[in-house]
């Protein structure tokens, strides 16, 4: 009979074979994105990139990352407004991107191997994250209801809490 540790462990390590194949997608997705021009069809990747997203943010809460589920479901709502053209596609937002997807694979290193995680490269993604959906253009506002608000707690972000900082 396995004890709780170890099945908990046993699934975290599953958890980050499967977040591993998605980061790499997503990567490649978005790097088609960001290759392919504005006057081609991009919905679809858009709908892969979201599916991702969503996908990592599901699995992540089923194992208890919290931190990795709140990233991902920020990344999500900004490349929602991305696709409704409420973000205007830059480069400083898909390196905001990739940042998150490297931050991800850090989170879920980290905590399977019971590592404390930088909090300084966090308050910074965070930072960045926050400045972002603030440049929503002026005929859009963040209180659309298509596109969820995050939590907020004492004005941070989940993920970022220091208490989520350690695995």
């Amino acid at each position: 009979m396995q004890r709780k540790g170890e099945n908990q462990k046993e699934m975290l390590e599953t958890f980050k074979m499967l977040a591993e194949d998605q980061l790499l997608r997503l990567n490649a997705y978005l790097m088609d994105l960001e290759k392919r021009p504005m006057t081609e069809r991009r919905e679809d990747l858009y709908r892969s990139i979201l599916r991702e997203y969503h996908n990592i943010k599901g699995s992540a809460g089923t194992v208890g990352q919290n931190d990795v589920m709140e990233l991902a479901h920020a990344m999500e709502d900004i490349l929602e407004l991305m696709r409704q053209k409420k973000l205007e596609e830059n480069e400083e937002l898909f390196n905001l991107h990739y940042e998150s997807l490297d931050a991800i694979s850090l989170m879920i290193r980290s905590r399977l191997n019971g590592e404390a995680l930088p909090g300084d490269v966090f308050e910074n993604l965070h930072r960045r994250i926050e400045g972002a959906k603030h440049e929503v253009t002026p005929e859009s506002s963040l209180l659309d209801s298509s596109v969820r608000q995050p939590k907020e707690e004492t004005g941070k972000r989940h993920f970022l809490r220091k208490g989520n900082r350690h695995g």
